[in-house]
């Protein structure tokens, strides 16, 4: 099984999903880290690729690694005119306007549809691969350790991903920074997202980057 690695962006993007999406992207990975299957599709010039995970997708590169760098939605799309010949307009009796096609001319746009949605969502793929890429490069992003990666992936929350990563219970946590346990319980599971004085003090109490548990 390839580890599987987070960017400090791509595992906010990650604890900002809800809990089904991120039950459905860590089995996605697991299975890919293991078996090499899933929805995948190379990036067009690049070295990196793009997992389909229902409405989400996941940029990533694949090395000895996978690094994840990106999650997100996939892109909607406006779709291009298509010229008809054959066209039928009715309203029915209580005033809603329909348009009939004929078969054909239906097939033909839905096709247009679907060339024009791969299209838009590949060209969103490639430019978050090339500002994810930019950021490692230049220092302003950075890869989070393997360990805790897979505690994000399977706590679906980096501040007690963290915590566990640091070997701290959530008591142990709340008595360093002064807060109540169930105020740091609903910070964890996203019920609240804390004063950002508060953050800061849990960032400082795990000795870590703020960056790594803000939202």
């Amino acid at each position: 099984m390839k580890t599987i690695q987070f960017t400090s962006a791509a595992a906010k993007q990650f604890d900002r999903l809800p809990a089904v999406a991120q039950g459905a992207i860590e089995k996605a990975l697991s299975v890919y880290a293991i078996t090499g299957d899933g929805d995948v599709k190379s990036l067009t010039d690049r070295e990196g690729f793009r997992m389909r995970v229902g409405e989400y997708r996941i940029i990533f590169n694949d090395q000895t690694t996978i690094l994840a760098i990106h999650i997100g939605r996939r892109t909607s799309t406006t779709y291009q005119e298509l010229s008809v010949t054959n066209i039928q307009h009715i309203k029915t009796p209580g005033g809603e306007e329909l348009v009939i096609l004929a078969r054909n001319e239906f097939e033909q746009l839905a096709a247009l549809a679907r060339r024009a949605a791969e299209s838009d969502n590949e060209a969103a793929d490639v430019a978050a691969y090339d500002k994810a890429m930019a950021a490692l490069a230049d220092g302003s992003e950075v890869v989070l350790p393997a360990d805790l990666s897979m505690l994000i992936l399977s706590s679906r929350s980096r501040i007690a991903a963290v915590r566990k990563w640091r070997g701290m219970s959530q008591v142990d946590l709340a008595a360093a920074v002064g807060v109540k346990q169930g105020y740091l319980s609903d910070i964890e599971t996203g019920r609240r997202d804390g004063a950002p004085d508060t953050i800061a003090r849990l960032a400082a109490a795990l000795d870590v980057p703020i960056a790594w548990i803000e939202r």
